[in-house]
């Protein structure tokens, strides 16, 4: 493993290619046990730098430049560097970064040009380390990844190129099928993993910190809509069981209303339900016409008995 920063000086790679805005290396806290905040972490530089040349511009030179104004001490393979000096940037013209952007335009570039950075020394000073998708490097990309807890990926929405692992619970879906799909969205297994944790309904992920953030976005999604679907099954399964006594207690007296007037007209029974609730004389009906209706507000459907089916049938509105 090779220093980055001291080998670009000493070959020269800053001649034409940078214009860096001088600043003294910034002071990072010292890490605790607990994730800190990417503020902490990867604090926004005073100043930025320029990218000229283009045609010329290597990552190496690029990364020269980020490592001048962000005080990273940059580590890299034999077989990376190779890469690093030969990539250009691919950019189509003049770039001027600005301090706020300068982690994620470094790690945009990288992450196109097939580049990750990895974490690999907690402790300060703390070192990244540039690792091709390319080369032997890919076996071990994920071994270093940096948790990150689901509450501060948004402040890893931008990090293209940053190796970090998140767990997340989804307690409203089956995380195994899930976790299998959702792998298939992972073009190169290397650079992104999905790993359930049924018992828990957990799912850990490890991969490009943009990826991760945009992933967990769409497994929420998907977790709060099995949880409305569950809450709507429960809904209905409720109003189904306080309904269903009542449309027990519709349907016993409408065939007892059928019964009675079938006793009282030579056993026929009626063409329909209302000659059940026509009051007679002396104000009397066979039924309470409120027992027409069943709890969803439909008329109960009648059928009149035939030839094959001497009894009348009653149902519930399709």
């Amino acid at each position: 493993m090779q220093h980055l920063q001291t080998t670009l000086l000493s070959v020269g790679l800053f001649a034409g290619a940078l214009t860096l805005s001088p600043q003294a290396a910034p002071t990072l806290a010292p890490q605790d046990d607990g994730p800190q905040p990417r503020s902490v972490l990867f604090p926004t530089p005073e100043k930025g730098f320029e990218i000229h040349d283009i045609a010329n511009t290597t990552i190496a030179d690029m990364l020269a430049g980020f490592s001048a104004v962000t005080g990273e001490q940059l580590m890299y393979s034999q077989g990376t560097a190779s890469l690093l000096m030969e990539y250009k940037t691919q950019l189509l013209g003049d770039l001027e970064v600005a301090p706020r952007d300068v982690y994620p335009v470094v790690q945009s570039i990288l992450n196109q040009n097939g580049f990750a950075m990895v974490d690999v020394s907690r402790d300060e000073p703390r070192v990244l380390a540039i690792k091709s998708i390319y080369n032997v490097d890919r076996n071990d990309i994920l071994k270093n990844a940096r948790f990150v807890p689901e509450h501060q990926l948004e402040e890893y929405a931008r990090d293209a190129a940053l190796i970090i692992s998140t767990i997340v619970e989804l307690p409203n879906v089956d995380v195994r099928p899930l976790s299998s799909s959702m792998q298939q969205l992972a073009l190169d297994p290397t650079t992104m993993r999905i790993i359930p944790f049924p018992q828990s309904n957990q799912v850990l992920l490890m991969g490009f910190a943009k990826n991760i953030h945009r992933i967990v976005q769409t497994l929420r999604h998907i977790d709060a809509g099995s949880a409305r679907a569950r809450l709507a099954e429960v809904v209905q399964t409720k109003s189904w069981r306080a309904h269903e006594k009542i449309v027990s207690e519709d349907l016993v007296a409408i065939n007892a209303a059928l019964e009675q007037y079938a006793l009282f007209n030579g056993g026929k029974y009626p063409e329909s339900l209302a000659p059940l609730v026509m009051p007679d004389t002396n104000g009397t009906s066979y039924l309470d016409e409120k027992h027409l209706i069943d709890p969803y507000g439909d008329a109960y459907l009648y059928t009149p008995p035939t030839a094959l089916k001497p009894k009348p049938e009653i149902n519930l509105a399709k």
